[in-house]
Parts: structure tokens; sequence; C-alpha cells
């Protein structure tokens, strides 16, 4: 294995465990499959994207994209060596 699989490797581990604790520490949604569609959005809900779990939200959206990003990187790598 060489230092950039292994640096690569690293931080897949880091951004897995990141994303896990992240999606953890987040309520649960009541509104089930119609948050998808937005069709559970109410006039009261449309003011808390400052709310700590709009940005935990947020924040599990850029940890994903890190993830999906760092495994192609990571598969890159593998398959070049």
């Amino acid at each position: 294995m060489s230092t950039p699989q292994i640096v690569a490797g690293v931080i897949q581990i880091i951004l897995a465990l990141a994303v896990t604790v992240i999606v953890m520490m987040q309520e649960g949604n009541e509104r089930g499959l119609g948050a998808i569609s937005g069709g559970a959005d109410t006039f009261f809900s449309k003011n808390s994207a400052a709310t700590p779990q709009a940005r935990l939200r947020k924040n599990t959206i850029w940890l994903g994209i890190a993830f999906i990003l760092a495994t192609i990187v990571l598969y890159i790598l593998v398959s070049v060596a």
C-alpha cells in the first residue's frame, strides 16, 4: 500500500465516523415521506433555517458529499496501483 492510499483510507474512516456521529445527533423526523416532496412544510417551519437541527442537516449533506468524493478518490487510487 502506498502513502496516498493510506492517507485516503484514513480520511475515509474519519469521514465515515463523522457522518455516523452527525446522523445520530439529529432528532427523529415525524413527518414521514411527505417531507421528501416538501408537502409537510408549514408556515412556522419555513423560518427554521437558523436552528441547530437545520445546521446539523446541512452539515450532514456536506459530510455525505465529502464521503462520496473520498470513496471515489480511494477507488481511483486503489485501481491505479
